[in-house]
């Protein structure tokens, strides 16, 4: 810079970095304040999503939502299938029940 008056211009600025003026807490408080006001609301689907613990959440919940669809419609074959229980009104589970309170004597009366 060879001008005179942009050398003195540019010797007041850094005058003015040297020594920044300090901001009041309270000042600062309110502007942060006026600026959580002003910003807009997340929407529904992203504070449950947050809600739940985000991306990994999500995953985990619809992990899980799978797998009990997966073993409510094909159940291993040594449990009982809900499915069949409910199309058959319980029967199915009736006669397993009977069958195991017989084996046991518990229809026996004592003395």
């Amino acid at each position: 810079m060879t001008d005179r008056k942009t050398d003195t211009l540019e010797d007041l600025f850094a005058a003015a970095r040297a020594d920044p003026p300090a901001v009041p807490d309270a000042l600062i408080a309110r502007v942060l304040a006026d600026a959580a006001r002003v910003q807009p609301r997340a929407p529904l689907w992203r504070r449950i999503v947050d809600g739940i613990g985000g991306p990994v959440g999500l995953g985990g919940v619809v992990t899980g939502a799978l797998a009990g669809m997966w073993i409510g419609f094909a159940p291993p074959s040594d449990t009982l299938d809900p499915l069949a229980v409910l199309v058959d009104g319980g029967a199915l589970a009736t006669v397993e029940l009977t069958e195991t309170f017989y084996d046991f004597g518990w229809e026996a009366e004592e003395g």
